[in-house]
């Protein structure tokens, strides 16, 4: 898998000015500056941001470079003839509205109602669906679990019944640079707000 190339790409001058329309070329594949705002609505109004000129301009890195990274899996399944089910679609939407508490059907109602293209989440899924399915082709004909192994697992699983059990989640943010402890800095009490607000912390992460 490779990337040939990523335009220069400004966040703050593609909105102030609306000239930039190429936000990245992935193998001869565009990604609009329309595909990088699609994603930007996506994750604000999962996260409980608000989509101002800030929010667009602090996420555009990070959200492009994921375009990027869906794009080239996309490309390679494509190679490879791997391919996202209708029916596997469907069961990450309905994941998707269980953990975000929507009514079963009504996601992508409520992500048009919203005017935000659907086609950024559905291409999301895609990747995510085909990059695990090349995942498990490649390292399935590697692994070899023996009949022990099994027992062993059985047995932890028998030990453990009936114990407290912990889902532990976390929001990790970056201190490696000065510019981006400042940023965290900044970043964490927004956080600590729009959950303690009632946001879907899984969002936010």
């Amino acid at each position: 898998i490779s990337m040939l190339g990523v335009l220069a790409f400004s966040p703050s001058k593609a909105y102030a000015q609306g000239a930039l329309r190429i936000a990245a070329v992935v193998n001869d594949e565009m990604i609009s500056v329309y595909d990088l705002k699609s994603r930007i609505a996506l994750v604000a109004a999962f996260s409980g941001f608000e989509n101002t000129a800030e929010t667009q301009r602090r996420l555009a890195p990070q959200i492009l470079q994921q375009l990027i990274s869906e794009r080239i899996r996309l490309q390679e399944a494509k190679e490879l003839g791997v391919e996202a089910k209708d029916s596997e679609i469907n069961n990450e939407k309905s994941a998707l509205e269980l953990q975000t508490k929507i009514k079963p059907g009504q996601l992508l109602k409520s992500l048009e109602a919203n005017g935000i293209d659907t086609t950024t989440l559905l291409n999301q899924f895609k990747a995510k669906i085909v990059w695990s399915k090349m995942i498990r082709r490649k390292f399935n004909r590697n692994v070899q679990i023996s009949d022990s192994e099994v027992d062993e697992a059985i047995d932890e699983i028998k030990r453990n019944k009936g114990k407290p059990e912990y889902l532990v989640s976390e929001i990790l943010l970056p201190t490696d640079s000065t510019e981006k402890s400042t940023e965290s800095e900044q970043l964490a009490p927004r956080l600590v707000q729009q959950i303690l607000d009632g946001a879907n912390f899984a969002a936010i992460a």
